[in-house]
């Protein structure tokens, strides 16, 4: 995220230091990074992924990580492990999974998130989210009359590459929210009734989670009252 949005504002060139949080392992109060050893459990990895870390703290800069370094005892780098790789053994089958429904967990609710419509400048959502502590990476779009309807979704790489770069339409005006959202027809609404054993394979095997890091949820997908968004940590929790 970092290397995209500095690449967005022409910096492309410049070198990775000064982007990364450099890993600190002494104990802190507010910490900034995440790794796991070689003999980590896969109740540790959820534990880090679920960890929120501090870019900047004076900014209220928090941030979670979607892949974790793997590290032996002298810190050599071994290996990385995603969110992606313990969803996929939940699949198989080497860890459980719970039978329950999207009505049954803890996602990320509405009144929680930032959302849009399609009038809205992507540059000033995107200064909105960085307060953000619940770990949105993707933004729901709401219809401008019925607020409550959801119509589309944007993405998190797109939000951040038209963040400070001044994408023009037609040379006449610059880009607006509506101008880089995926539309609601082509989302995987999720609803409340959803089994988590559904939406997992649908968030593991489709093209879809290739693009975004949460689902919406609505209310029904015939009248999609947008109730929320659902993602990998949502399911870790």
């Amino acid at each position: 995220r970092n290397l995209l949005e500095e690449m967005s504002n022409g910096n492309a060139e410049m070198p990775v230091e000064p982007l990364m949080v450099k890993c600190n392992t002494a104990p802190q109060a507010q910490p900034t990074c995440a790794w796991l050893r070689e003999d980590a459990t896969i109740r540790d990895a959820i534990k880090a992924f679920n960890q929120c870390l501090t870019r900047a703290a004076a900014a209220n800069y928090f941030f979670y990580m979607s892949a974790i370094p793997i590290v032996d005892d002298d810190f050599n780098s071994v290996s990385v492990i995603s969110f992606k790789d313990i969803l996929r053994i939940m699949l198989d089958g080497t860890v459980s999974i719970p039978a329950i429904t999207i009505h049954d967990m803890k996602y990320m609710r509405r009144d929680d998130l930032v959302n849009a419509n399609v009038n809205h400048d992507p540059i000033i959502i995107k200064s909105q989210m960085r307060i953000s502590q619940f770990g949105q990476r993707d933004v729901p779009v709401l219809d401008t009359i019925d607020k409550n309807l959801l119509i589309g979704l944007v993405p998190d790489h797109e939000l951040i590459t038209n963040y400070n770069k001044k994408v023009m339409i037609d040379d006449k005006r610059r880009a607006t929210i509506g101008d880089i959202m995926t539309p609601i027809q082509f989302l995987k609404l999720q609803t409340p009734k959803t089994r988590l054993d559904e939406m997992l394979k649908e968030y593991v095997n489709d093209d879809q989670s290739k693009i975004y890091y949460s689902f919406p949820v609505v209310k029904s997908k015939e009248k999609p009252e947008f109730l929320g968004l659902i993602g990998y940590r949502d399911v870790f929790r």
